[in-house]
């Protein structure tokens, strides 16, 4: 007796045809979000398809044309080794200046922890030489000492300087922070990132190893996340949404519709002073403890048009209560903001350090991430 398909059966009865399909269609969408997934995912400039195309792929030096990857070999620096140059004073924000390594983040944080006299003993106690050349970094949120060994020129080429306004050295500590934090990320991945990164170095450079080629690179592994607050701070980030992101410029935000979002729909300038008023509470808050914290234009293209780089990190220095407004730093050294209709910083002096009042910040930034 045949019995007639029902439920469950039926349905996938009825799919069988088209199962190839479904299934071709699921592992393309699948290779297409890896492939885009590991673009993404650049430690430094060399991993960069924007700005170095199809040169990569590095392992293609043996079978292209030398021109194709000819370039002028690059005048390594002298080696350093002095940690601290001025002692104390050598650890101030404005002397951290971003390398080729896509850590903005770490940096950010590095630069707002800077930011504040506590902090600032607190980093320059906990980075010490070796007598064999190495150094060794303890990263008090997690109580571990790594240590790493002396710079290459060749990483002092890439990796994050320390420099005055007179473009002077003020010692190896931050490229020897960014090598240790780098090192520690490279053995804390977890299987998701081991084989995704596994795959794209295997792709990109013909290494079979999900560690990064140089131990400072995989500082961009903290490019999504807060662990630097938390390895340095000994504190995680809250985080809190901008205007800009979570109601967007015409009432459609970037993620999930809000209460806050429907709102600005009817009353968007007071939705607008709720965000700031939430801010300041916040920033407050954080300023009678030691306030650090970062903000980040993850998704606000707009913010190109006044001075500022979309995707990046900006470490929060300071917060002025009276007049409502951040005083941020730009990792890169460089990129104040400006009037849209300008080339130059309005506080006259592009140096990476300027003051933005909240109602402008909520335009222009994605998120502020503050320390509990």
């Amino acid at each position: 007796m045949n019995l007639p398909n029902t439920g469950a059966l039926s349905s996938v009865v009825f799919l069988r045809p088209y199962l190839k399909r479904i299934v071709l269609t699921i592992s393309i969408i699948l290779c297409l979000g890896a492939v885009i997934s590991m673009l993404h995912d650049i430690e430094y400039t060399g991993q960069d398809v924007s700005v170095r195309g199809l040169r990569i792929f590095t392992w293609l030096k043996l079978l292209m044309p030398k021109s194709f990857y000819a370039q002028r070999e690059p005048k390594l620096p002298r080696t350093e080794s002095v940690l601290f140059t001025r002692g104390l004073e050598s650890l101030r924000p404005e002397f951290i200046e971003q390398g080729a390594v896509y850590d903005c983040r770490f940096l950010a944080t590095v630069a707002s922890l800077c930011a504040s006299e506590s902090s600032r003993r607190q980093l320059f106690s906990s980075i010490k030489a070796g007598s064999d050349g190495s150094y060794s970094v303890y990263f008090p949120g997690i109580k571990e000492t790594v240590t790493v060994s002396k710079l290459s020129p060749y990483e002092l080429l890439l990796y994050a300087k320390a420099k005055d306004g007179d473009c002077l050295s003020t010692g190896v500590w931050l490229p020897v922070l960014e090598k240790a934090y780098g090192q520690y990320r490279n053995g804390h991945q977890n299987f998701f990132d081991q084989t995704r990164r596994f795959c794209k170095h295997a792709i990109l450079e013909g290494r079979f190893t999900a560690n990064s080629e140089l131990p400072g690179f995989a500082a961009a592994y903290g490019a999504t996340d807060d662990q630097a607050a938390v390895l340095l701070g000994c504190r995680p980030l809250t985080e809190y949404k901008t205007l800009s992101f979570e109601c967007g410029e015409f009432g459609f935000g970037k993620g999930y519709v809000t209460l806050r979002q429907l709102s600005s729909w009817f009353n968007r300038a007071q939705v607008s002073r709720d965000f700031v008023t939430e801010q300041d509470s916040a920033l407050r808050k954080c300023s009678q403890g030691r306030l650090f914290g970062i903000a980040t234009t993850e998704l606000n293209g707009n913010c190109q048009a006044y001075g500022l780089m979309p995707g990046h990190a900006y470490g929060l220095l300071a917060y002025s209560p009276d007049k409502r407004a951040i005083k941020l730093k730009d990792p890169f050294g460089r990129g104040d903001l400006r009037r849209a209709d300008s080339k130059k910083a309005l506080d006259g002096v592009d140096d990476g350090i300027f003051e933005s009042g909240l109602s402008d910040f909520n335009l222009l930034f994605s998120h502020l991430r503050l320390a509990k």
